[in-house]
């Protein structure tokens, strides 16, 4: 790409590509700037075309940052909280402060608010509400009275459609049985009339939230032509088709800068707060608008890690190796992002045209899983298979927390090698150790691979190496089987 836009420049200056270096992006000649950049002459290449294998590699005595130690010159405004370092920080003169009235549920229709009640009890008789159809926001000179009356309105609120939750949702067990999509990948079911015994148990999660140390929040601005936000979300450009298609303005005309935040390990609620701001700046031309999530509102409304069941169920020969292994997962979905076709931002279900309901949907196993991610055992087994039931109808917005489903799924399938080893009266990692394999697994969307049982390989250490300090420092006991809860 370098000597492209190199080549494209000495056209331009009517020079041989030899002539020119690169310095931040601009193209100097004879140490002299010639007033080209890459910007300039970048429209100019077609990307399309094959690499030709022409260009020259920068030599390693070329270099100025690879392999030097680089001052981090962000990391001093990070430490000492220098103003504008993160978004929540972010002050802007004459701007007004916004809080969410936000639907208690899926499809929640508003049907009553004493507005004047909400004025007085926020104690600004000026206290504007932005309101479109079950959307309503409280907009104040002061932070404190805007959420004041966000707090007052939520208590009094009369809604309609609301869902009957009765607590038990809230656990991994809930999903089994409930409508879902069935997906089955790995080795036919075998043949386990000759194991000496089938080894079988459960393991849950509640639902988890990201929980991050400052709730969503995000500042707009329309001037009449422009929608200008800034928000701590992981993708600027996507949240400024998604602001965009909500609010039918001209993608070219929303304007996305980020900025810092209190962490985003997948799909929290940055995007909704973002959408949120919008939708009173739109309203309030001219103004700046900033809007911030109360602590309640991150935890009951932000994406959630799906709550899940992961059942397994091993046969075990007479020497307690595993021969056969099965993982049956219950989970909803690990992505619902907005604008991927499986999400959408949260506040335009409040609208007067919310969208129709999302399609569930999880990464295909080609691309790493959802639900299913590190699903398939990483030792020795013969044959393992893993049935994945993705739930449909869940009872609250779900999506992507760093890992998605490995972590249940890794905890469950070490948690089962714990058992199987107290069973076979082996210590953990000498099981362990007996069960792995030097060879990688094929993928488990894919034909299975078919390994022996034994002792594999390990090349250059023996397992007692590994297993005698660990004997020396505890004892390990047999662990009584983990049960559902």
């Amino acid at each position: 790409m370098r000597a492209l836009l190199t080549e494209q420049a000495a056209l331009r200056l009517n020079c041989s590509p030899d002539d020119l270096d690169v310095a931040e992006g601009a193209f100097v000649k004879d140490g002299v700037a010639t007033g080209l950049d890459y910007w300039d002459v970048a429209p100019a290449i077609d990307l399309s075309q094959a690499p030709t294998g022409r260009a020259k590699p920068k030599s390693a005595d070329e270099y100025r940052l690879v392999g030097q130690e680089v001052p981090r010159t962000d990391l001093p405004g990070k430490v000492t909280g220098a103003a504008e370092t993160y978004l929540h920080d972010m002050r802007p003169a004459d701007a007004v402060h916004a809080r969410t009235l936000r639907q208690p549920g899926p499809r929640a229709v508003l049907e009553a608010l004493d507005e004047d009640a909400v004025r007085r009890a926020s104690g600004d008789e000026g206290l504007r509400i932005v309101r479109r159809a079950s959307f309503v926001a409280f907009v104040s000179a002061s932070e404190r009275k805007a959420e004041a009356a966000a707090i007052y309105a939520e208590a009094n609120a009369k809604w309609s459609g609301l869902r009957d939750f009765r607590g038990s949702e809230q656990e991994g067990a809930w999903l089994v049985g409930q409508p879902a999509e069935l997906r089955e990948y790995g080795a036919a079911v075998a043949d386990t009339a000759d194991a000496s015994a089938i080894v079988e148990a459960t393991y849950t999660r509640p639902h988890i939230a990201h929980a991050s140390m400052g709730p969503s929040a995000a500042i707009a601005q329309y001037d009449g032509d422009t929608m200008t936000i800034w928000s701590h979300g992981q993708g600027m450009h996507p949240l400024r088709k998604n602001v965009a298609d909500m609010l039918g303005l001209d993608p070219a005309k929303v304007i996305c800068h980020h900025r810092h935040g209190p962490g985003c390990y997948g799909h929290n609620g940055s995007d909704d707060a973002a959408a949120d701001a919008a939708i009173v700046a739109l309203a309030l031309p001219g103004e700046t608008v900033r809007l911030q999530w109360r602590r309640e509102e991150e935890f009951a409304y932000e994406p959630v890690s799906p709550a899940m069941s992961v059942t397994i169920k091993v046969a075990v020969d007479p020497a307690g190796n595993p021969v056969d292994w099965s993982q049956e997962i219950w989970s909803a979905s690990h992505v619902q992002r907005p604008g991927s076709g499986s999400g959408y931002l949260l506040p335009s279900e409040a609208l007067e045209n919310p969208p129709p309901p999302v399609k569930v949907t999880d990464p295909p196993e080609e691309r790493g899983g959802g639900g299913t991610r590190n699903a398939a055992p990483l030792y020795r087994i013969p044959a393992h298979r893993i049935k994945h039931h993705l739930v449909t109808e869940g009872p609250v917005r779900t999506s992507a927390l760093r890992g998605l489903g490995a972590p249940t799924n890794v905890f469950a399938m070490e948690c089962m090698m714990d058992e199987l080893a107290a069973r076979a009266g082996k210590d953990p990692l000498t099981y362990r150790l007996r069960c792995w394999t030097t060879r990688a697994p094929a993928p488990y969307w894919s034909e299975p691979q078919q390994w022996p049982i034994g002792p594999p390989e390990v090349p250059a250490v023996k397992a007692r190496d590994w297993a005698s300090p660990l004997r020396a420092t505890r004892t390990w006991q047999p662990i009584p089987p983990l049960r559902s809860r």
